[in-house]
């Protein structure tokens, strides 16, 4: 099925297509609502919203883009909703933060499984400016604007959140090698 099939399906609110939509994107959209959203059955309730949210508002769609990308676009904004929702992330004021130095070959040096298992380690705020920069592409502006954070803010925790998690996976290696 084409997108532009599949677009014009769910437009016209056609069930099998919206089962089809359902079933080719579930399993990555929850991998995006999961870096956001840790409990797994909130996420999965995260997951419906994101498609309720697809299928009511799919006429906002305006075709200059990736359909997939449109769908991760709503499924970021419902997690950080719901994160927002049940927590207040806590940010490191930028004027305590020290020069940071950090190891950028480590990173070359990992698997897949441990790069999620660190990110799981980050302090939330961290957590989520690693995410939305440097996994799904946001600049700091969007960042902040996302957070309700400052464009300073953002980049002081990207800054913080890369040595943190340059550290945390150093001590994984070095844990691996003892």
């Amino acid at each position: 099925m084409s997108e532009e099939e599949i677009i014009a399906g769910c437009k016209q609110k056609n069930r099998k297509v919206q089962q089809y939509v359902f079933e080719q994107y579930k399993a990555h959209l929850m991998g995006v609502i999961r870096r956001y959203v840790y409990n797994v059955a909130t996420a999965e309730d995260v997951l419906i919203n994101t498609f309720l949210k697809i299928f009511t508002r799919i006429d906002t769609f305006s075709n200059t883009g990736k359909f997939v990308a449109w769908m991760r676009r709503i499924a970021i904004r419902e997690a950080l909703m719901e994160y927002r929702k049940n927590k207040r992330m806590d940010f490191m004021d930028p004027a305590e933060l020290p020069s940071i130095q950090y190891d950028a070959d480590i990173i070359e040096q990992i698997e897949l499984e441990e790069i999620y298992a660190c990110l799981d380690l980050l302090p939330e705020g961290y957590r989520q400016v690693l995410n939305l920069y440097a996994i799904d592409g946001y600049k700091h502006r969007e960042i902040a604007d996302l957070l309700g954070i400052s464009i300073h803010t953002s980049k002081s925790q990207l800054r913080m959140a890369r040595k943190r998690f340059s550290e945390l996976l150093e001590k994984r290696s070095n844990n691996e090698k003892s």
